[in-house]
């Protein structure tokens, strides 16, 4: 049997009942708001098909999936703790954010380390912050740093100027170095990019994020145990820096994650695959791109029918999230939202809405039943709706 996870990354489908509390207005629903902008007269057939679309909607009907929406139980609304919470560990305890900047002890230990300066040092857009200070970037070769509302320390800096072995080199160390309570970000993320003097300048796909390692007792740890094979697809492996997966697949974007998810699904006979599409969150959420948002949609909607062709009858397809980004709200962060929540598979007769699961972690434990073996994480498994 194998177990296909796809995190659709930011897809949110309304305001968690906490959202005020983490600065999001009560009308944030990703979801929603990228299918306002499909242009005229297109619908994703597929997911509605299956009952995915729907699970934005205040009463959602269900398709031939068993479907729910979930509520993230964890301190924050990024993408490590979201993807932790879809494992099965609960962060309890919020990591530190730095709305105002990094701290002058912060500040000069990353001077010490990398040997350079250091530009802005707030929390910034990613795009924009290199357009403004690229080419002081290119005279000084000081590095340009900045964070957002996540618990996150990113380093911009251009490939000519600071080799890109050298920019790992100095995220690496920060991360060894920045484990107190008050410092530990939870990612510490190298962001390269390229372009002339002047610009303007492109973010590449070398980012490398070098994360805090995930606790113990989580369903990766568990599948390990029980010597079920697991597939990382994406940035997966770097969401979990000390999970020994059986390999390791590229996916810089949505095609390239779906292309190698779709080559593990007709190549291995049982196992875990997890799969992570960045470019909702990265290129359409964070950058207030509805449109974007709904082509990328109905481009992985396009791509389902392989996937779905591919399933034995005892398989299990999961589609999920792990935050929201809402491309029409205020500003260029994460929502604190619901995710959706699908299990397909061709074993099953019907499907069915179950409606709202307290944390994401219950996904962890249904998926630790389907493969009949125990279970050391958080969450309540619903095995019992997929039964046929």
């Amino acid at each position: 049997m194998k177990v296909i996870m796809i995190v659709l990354d930011s897809v949110g489908v309304g305001a968690a009942p906490d959202a005020d509390a983490f600065g999001d207005p009560s009308s944030v629903n990703t979801l929603a708001s990228a299918l306002k902008h499909l242009p005229q007269g297109t619908r994703l057939k597929n997911l509605e098909d299956l009952g995915f679309t729907q699970l934005c909607q205040e009463k959602p009907e269900p398709g031939r999936a068993i479907t729910a929406r979930a509520l993230e139980a964890s301190k924050g609304k990024d993408t490590v703790v979201g993807h932790w919470e879809l494992a099965g560990k609960i962060s309890d305890q919020a990591f530190p954010t730095f709305p105002e900047g990094f701290p002058e002890k912060m500040v000069d230990h990353i001077k010490a380390v990398a040997q350079r300066d250091v530009l802005w040092n707030k929390p910034a857009s990613g795009t924009a912050i290199i357009q403004t200070f690229g080419d002081e970037h290119l005279r000084t070769g000081a590095l340009i740093v900045y964070t957002s509302s996540d618990s996150v320390l990113q380093i911009a800096a251009h490939e000519d100027i600071v080799p890109l072995d050298e920019l790992y080199r100095i995220c690496a160390q920060l991360r060894q170095d920045f484990s107190a309570p008050e410092e530990e970000v939870n990612r510490i993320i190298a962001r390269p990019f390229i372009g002339p003097t002047g610009g303007p300048f492109t973010r590449t796909e070398n980012r490398k994020d070098f994360t805090v390692p995930i606790p113990a007792d989580h369903l990766l740890d568990d599948l390990t145990q029980a010597k079920i094979p697991s597939y990382a697809v994406g940035k997966i492996k770097t969401i979990f820096p000390n999970v020994t997966f059986t390999a390791d697949l590229p996916g810089h974007n949505n095609a390239e994650a779906l292309a190698s998810t779709l080559a593990l699904a007709q190549e291995v006979p049982n196992g875990f695959i997890f799969t992570n599409l960045v470019d909702f969150d990265m290129l359409y959420g964070h950058r207030r791109d509805p449109a974007g948002y709904a082509q990328a949609l109905l481009a992985f909607d396009q791509a389902l029918p392989d996937l779905l062709a591919g399933l034995q009858e005892e398989d299990w397809l999961i589609l999920t999230a792990d935050h929201g980004c809402d491309p029409l709200a205020p500003g260029t962060d994460h929502t604190r939202e619901k995710i959706p929540v699908l299990f397909y598979s061709p074993q099953l007769k019907a499907g069915d809405y179950i409606g709202e699961r307290s944390s994401y972690a219950d996904i962890a434990s249904t998926i630790a039943d389907l493969f009949e073996i125990p279970y050391s994480g958080a969450g309540s498994s619903f095995k019992e709706y997929l039964d046929t």
